[in-house]
């Protein structure tokens, strides 16, 4: 084979695998789902739930500041100087415990328009948690969670009817792109007409991204032969 040949092959070998890590991202779709069953038979890889039950809800109830985190997700908020808690006032999807806020005004719960961030220690492709509510009504699309891919929306009917009556709506979203960031918030006109807890926030184990590795692998390899095998002059 000649070098001039051999320069070529290298040359489209590289380009083919840089298309191919362009197309892998040009190609992401995102699924929204509203029942936790569904979400999790779409999760790729395992399932990581944070359920906040191996952490103390008892007085003094465990703080979660502004900027801290709890496993792999970290919470970031500004809610009228207030607190997000560990807090088991309420049936909830996975007794005894849910994240609540420190304000005994309203039960230790969030206010519909209370929003927060969520960022995590690794890139993810899915995301599902529950909102659960007091006896309020809520609405289809009053509650939003916003990711760089995509945006799911509660169902107008509950996923669960708790043993106190209260209701429990999930919300999550599966993507073929990885994000490391999601925020919770929610339809202006529902600001202020409930109050929630969350609770078993879903997401999926980091993954080794073998596709990915293989193109990158493929290009880095295919470079190196264009930088060593040079054209016939």
């Amino acid at each position: 084979m000649s070098p001039n040949l051999k320069y070529s092959r290298c040359r489209a070998l590289a380009i083919a695998a840089l298309l191919c890590l362009v197309g892998l991202s040009a190609s992401a779709g995102t699924v929204t789902y509203t029942d936790q069953p569904s979400f999790l038979a779409a999760l790729p890889g395992q399932a990581l739930t944070l359920d906040f039950d191996s952490i103390s809800s008892a007085p003094p109830a465990t703080l979660v500041p502004s900027g801290s985190g709890i496993g792999p997700i970290k919470f970031s908020y500004s809610i009228a100087g207030l607190t997000m808690e560990v807090v088991s006032d309420f049936d909830t999807t996975s007794l005894p415990n849910s994240l609540g806020l420190n304000d005994p005004g309203n039960y230790n719960q969030f206010i519909a328009g209370d929003p927060f961030d969520m960022t995590f220690d690794w890139p993810i492709r899915a995301l599902g948690l529950y909102f659960i509510t007091t006896a309020d009504p809520v609405f289809p699309g009053d509650i939003l969670l916003v990711t760089p891919v995509g945006t799911a929306t509660n169902a107008g009917t509950p996923n669960l009817i708790l043993p106190d009556t209260g209701t429990a709506y999930f919300v999550g979203l599966v993507s073929d792109a990885e994000f490391t960031s999601a925020k919770v918030q929610f339809d202006p006109v529902a600001v202020g007409t409930f109050l929630y807890n969350v609770d078993d926030i879903t997401i999926n184990t980091p993954e080794p991204a073998a596709v990915l590795l293989c193109a990158a692998g493929l290009a880095l390899l295919a470079v190196r032969r264009v930088l060593t095998v040079r054209p016939h002059r």
